[in-house]
């Protein structure tokens, strides 16, 4: 190598270098302790429950979530009873707020939840003759008897 080709020579440097060394200290994170899990009950789960719903912003859910039922299940799951047929799809935008609270709460961080709609069933009405004559017969069953004897009564 000739020395003109050296000094001609160029280096490539990175255009970012590190800018912390060795000698810095890391920075410490301070780490949570983990939460002893407690042994739910239903009158755990009510208190968690109500204190979770406090948090929310929501007060049209927190009145109907207060008119809830809760039965624990076992000790990952438990069940909400309702007759509103709308609070499960608003329970649903608000649930990973409430299991995240009651999770973190109770230590139980597989704790999970079910919504169970109890529809009353509607009395049925007699609307054409053959069922309003069916209704009566279920009341009065001498009146299918009464009928026989009497043929040329329409009902």
């Amino acid at each position: 190598m000739s020395p003109q080709s050296v000094t001609n020579a160029t280096v490539k440097m990175p255009s970012k270098l590190a800018t912390t060394s060795i000698a810095q200290p890391l920075t410490s994170y301070s780490v949570e302790k983990p939460i002893e899990a407690i042994t739910l009950n239903d009158e755990n789960l009510k208190v968690l429950w109500d204190e979770a719903l406090s948090t929310l912003g929501n007060d049209t859910f927190v009145q109907a979530a207060n008119d809830c039922q809760l039965t624990l299940v076992d000790q990952n799951n438990f069940k909400i009873t309702t007759h509103n047929i709308f609070f499960e799809r608003d329970y649903n935008g608000e649930k990973t707020a409430i299991l995240t609270y009651i999770r973190k709460k109770s230590g139980h961080v597989h704790l999970n939840s079910t919504v169970n709609v109890l529809m009353e069933k509607a009395k049925k009405q007699a609307y054409t003759p053959t069922e309003k004559f069916e209704a009566m017969l279920q009341k009065n069953a001498s009146l299918g008897a009464f009928r026989l004897v009497f043929t040329d009564i329409d009902f």
